[in-house]
């Protein structure tokens, strides 16, 4: 094996590591971008958090309502049902679209920061030219 052989071989080696510590580092941010991306899709973590605040929140507003009812001797089996259409029509309802706006703009921006993520990558190593100067650098030795 000549010299350039085996300098070749340990810049092909140098290179080899280099590109896989790139690529797992590569994965484990897309991976990363995943998670968050799941979190803000439909049916997902932040969504389901939303729709624990309204459930806790009407829970608590119709529970407050019906024992003004109940102090004031107005209650009866019906009104339940309409406090708590009531809550869904004002707060319910409002609370949802928040959340909507709210988890469609973190959709967006981490699939536009996975998108940069995936633009930006980029295999590094010698170039033809570094290659070729170091061949003919080690010819005159």
């Amino acid at each position: 094996m000549t010299y350039i052989d085996v300098i070749i071989e340990n810049l092909q080696k140098a290179q080899d590591e280099s590109n896989a510590a790139n690529q797992k580092r590569f994965d484990e941010a897309k991976s990363l971008y995943d998670e968050i991306i799941a979190q803000f899709s439909e049916g997902g973590a932040f969504e389901q958090g939303i729709e624990a605040q309204i459930g806790t929140a009407s829970k608590k507003s119709v529970a407050q309502a019906r024992q003004s009812l109940v102090s004031s001797g107005l209650s009866n089996v019906s009104s339940r049902a309409n406090l708590e259409k009531k809550f869904e029509a004002g707060v319910g309802r409002t609370m949802r679209l928040k959340g909507s706006d709210i988890r469609q703009q973190g959709l967006s921006r981490a699939r536009t920061a996975k998108a940069g993520l995936i633009e930006r990558v980029e295999d590094t190593g010698p170039s033809p030219t570094f290659i070729a100067d170091l061949a003919s650098k080690s010819g005159s030795r």
